[in-house]
């Protein structure tokens, strides 16, 4: 008896079908995978923010001072490492974390980086310099400072934690409520966009719109991939008046806009 067996055109008609299913599949799952990231990463600036308003809580309103303070969110190591991330050993990022007067209300080392944070990072988000950042002289580029939770009007659009570098030092994202140029950008961990958590405990993924945001983004993205520390306000496209994408973030931070750079008493 003669046996059946699939002719060279059969075999490549099915490799062919394979191949069109493969390209209808593969972007499918990308952007499904891409997405079960995101919503992780909200999940992590969300419980930063619920543990933020349980300190307020036990504080009577008080909120954590934003950087370099014995009272600040999260410290950062000592300087001498410098600001590359991937110079600062493990342990040390660590300790700088559960230091931080939010650790005893979420202690878990984990809820502070990003899930698909890169090389060494142990801390990727940071807060919003309108909660409680005590500004050096000089730094006057921001809107009025939040002490005080039950200062806060409209806490479902006033920005909390965000998804940054762990290269930003400080745990700190500034954008002046000017409104006019970036002071920070964020990193291009989401697709063009990034998560943000608000003062209400909820999270947001934000996509970029404008192509100016993205372009700087990228660039500022790139430059971190190659350990440069590059910021982006020395450049002349961090300037970028009349951006919808800067002029969202910086209402989101301050409340308002209109306040300009080095006016403020």
């Amino acid at each position: 008896m003669k046996k059946k067996a699939f002719t060279l055109i059969e075999l490549l008609v099915v490799i062919a079908i394979i191949a069109v299913l493969m390209g209808v599949l593969m972007p499918a799952l990308r952007k499904a995978r891409e997405s079960a990231k995101r919503v992780w990463c909200q999940n992590g600036v969300r419980s930063l923010t619920l543990a933020w308003m349980m300190y307020a809580e036990a504080n009577d309103g008080k909120i954590p001072v934003a950087a370099e303070s014995k009272d600040a969110w999260c410290n950062t190591p000592d300087a001498s490492y410098g600001r590359a991330t991937t110079l600062i050993p493990k342990d040390v990022q660590i300790e700088a974390i559960r230091s931080g007067v939010l650790y005893p209300y979420t202690e878990d080392v984990d809820v502070y980086r990003c899930p698909v944070a890169i090389r060494n990072e142990m801390r990727t988000y940071s807060i919003s310099y309108a909660m409680n950042w005590i500004h050096p002289a000089g730094m006057e580029v921001a809107g009025k400072i939040i002490k005080n939770i039950n200062q806060i009007k409209n806490a479902t659009s006033r920005m909390v934690f965000l998804d940054d570098y762990g290269n930003d030092w400080n745990a700190c994202w500034l954008v002046p409520a000017s409104a006019d140029f970036w002071w920070n950008t964020t990193p291009i961990r989401h697709g063009n966009g990034n998560v943000f958590s608000f003062a209400d405990g909820h999270s947001e993924w934000w996509n970029w719109k404008d192509p100016r945001t993205i372009k700087i983004s990228q660039k500022y993205w790139d430059y971190y991939q190659a350990d440069r520390y590059d910021h982006p306000n020395n450049d002349s496209e961090s300037r970028q008046p009349d951006n919808e994408d800067l002029i969202r973030a910086a209402r989101a931070m301050w409340g308002q806009l209109g306040v300009k750079p080095n006016t403020l008493n």
